[in-house]
């Protein structure tokens, strides 16, 4: 099993050499532009962000489903449209800025604190969450692509969707899990 879903994984990439970099760098724009966006920030702005960023325990598993399992659950459907690769792309820039703006922040509001909550609440999302995050929008990206080729009648001879559909679940249970606990340990450590 192991061998297969790596083999569709390196079909993928043949497939697709521009996309794998694309993604990457789409993501890595977005992280500069969302901590250029938290160091323009007023202190108004700055202290209503800090509210957010401590978000009050009832409010916890609202905040995880939006910030983590709604961009896998657009991923998903992005993937199974034909025009979905667009939506495919845009999700790792506001990942990207997400994770940025939320590092900077920290940083900009706590000072030594909030280099050591970055390194302890945020790394280790960005370590566990985003590869498998990256590589779910790079497989969504490129079943939206094959979807569009078949609909613009250029049949598509790469994976069929039943083993896309097996990795799209591994990741969504993985970037799930992994996202959903590490949103609970993020919030543990700010209070």
């Amino acid at each position: 099993m192991k061998n297969f879903f790596r083999s569709l994984i390196q079909a993928l990439f043949q497939k697709h050499p521009v996309l794998a970099p694309l993604t990457v760098t789409l993501f890595l724009a977005g992280l500069a532009a969302g901590s250029f966006s938290a160091r323009q920030c007023d202190n108004e702005v700055l202290g209503q962000a800090a509210d957010l960023l401590v978000a009050p325990p009832s409010s916890l598993l609202l905040q995880t489903f939006f910030h983590t399992l709604l961009p896998l659950i657009l991923l998903f459907l992005g993937g199974f449209s034909a025009i979905g690769a667009p939506l495919c792309l845009a999700l790792p820039v506001l990942r990207g800025f997400s994770l940025g703006f939320t590092a900077c922040l920290a940083v900009t509001l706590w000072g030594k604190e909030g280099v050591l909550l970055t390194l302890a609440a945020i790394f280790p999302r960005m370590a566990l969450e985003i590869p498998p995050f990256l590589l779910f929008a790079l497989c969504s990206c490129s079943m939206s692509l094959g979807l569009f080729k078949t609909m613009a009648g250029r049949p598509d001879n790469g994976p069929r969707p039943i083993p896309y559909l097996l990795l799209f679940l591994l990741l969504l249970l993985w970037c799930g899990g992994i996202g959903a606990g590490l949103e609970y340990l993020q919030q543990f450590l700010l209070k």
